[in-house]
């Protein structure tokens, strides 16, 4: 749980920050009079992008319970000699995609 909530915090804080499309929406409803509609978009703007960052930290830690429950079942079929250099390979073939993405 306290995930979640760190989770919803980030996505409410990062909301907050400019360059999401609030100011323009804001200043569009503000500048005709209607700042119940500027607030209005500027929550549904921040609640989209409150439950975005939720559901992606969600999908990390499944990840990553499910990588470390299923790494757990090779390690009691396979020797171990044979799955930590896989393991390495594994390590350095993502390092090396990451790298080369820009």
């Amino acid at each position: 749980m306290p995930l979640l909530g760190a989770a919803f915090v980030f996505g409410l804080l990062h909301a907050l920050l400019p360059g999401h499309g609030k100011a323009v929406l804001t200043a569009r409803y503000a500048g005709s009079g209607r700042l119940a509609g500027a607030l209005a978009s500027s929550a549904i703007v921040m609640m989209m992008q409150v439950g975005t960052a939720i559901i992606l930290v969600l999908t990390m830690a499944i990840g990553s319970i499910v990588g470390t429950f299923i790494g757990g079942r090779l390690l009691g079929i396979g020797p171990s000699n044979l799955l930590l250099p896989a393991l390495a390979l594994i390590l350095v073939v993502s390092a090396v995609k990451v790298s080369r993405h820009r």
